[in-house]
């Protein structure tokens, strides 16, 4: 890869990918981090780059992995999960709001990585279907698995937990 195809593709696809940061790490400072992470990672082993490989596949897995050494060095997303209940004005209806609430949020520590960050881009920080399929370089089909398949597991470790 040379330095102009480089520049190239730098330029072109550094939103995409802080897109897909930003859908791990929900915070836009650390998403721009891990993009430029990602794109010195690149520029390092830009000699290694096959002209012929699809460059924004492997910017993505990159980027995908910088995202998670991250988490994996901070809390867990589970501990930066906000499940707002708003006041129904009943104290007693409220208050088991947020037992519900936090039975979920603690049951969620007990998911895989995936099925965490899923539920979240979905439920917290409320994006689309195609908004996820986007950000996790798939398809709206296998977001809709991924989604079906975290509830599933989700409502296990509640029954696991609360037997």
């Amino acid at each position: 890869m040379t330095e102009q195809e480089f520049i190239n593709t730098a330029s072109k696809e550094r939103e995409r990918l802080l897109a897909i940061a930003h859908g791990y790490l929900h915070d836009w400072d650390a998403a721009a981090d891990a993009v430029q992470e990602t794109l010195t990672s690149l520029w390092v082993f830009r000699s290694r780059v096959d002209r012929t490989r699809n460059v924004a596949s492997l910017l993505s897995t990159m980027v995908k992995n910088v995202c998670l050494m991250h988490l994996r060095k901070e809390r867990p997303l589970t501990e930066r999960l906000t499940i707002n209940i708003p006041s129904s004005g009943n104290p007693h209806s409220d208050m088991e709001a947020r037992e519900r609430a936090e039975v979920v949020r603690k049951a969620m520590e007990g998911l895989s990585a995936q099925h965490q960050s899923v539920l979240h881009m979905f439920y917290s920080a409320e994006l689309s279907i195609n908004q996820i399929a986007t950000i996790r370089n798939t398809t709206p089909t296998a977001v809709k698995q991924m989604l079906l398949r975290a509830r599933k597991a989700l409502r296990d470790e509640i029954e696991r937990r609360n037997p």
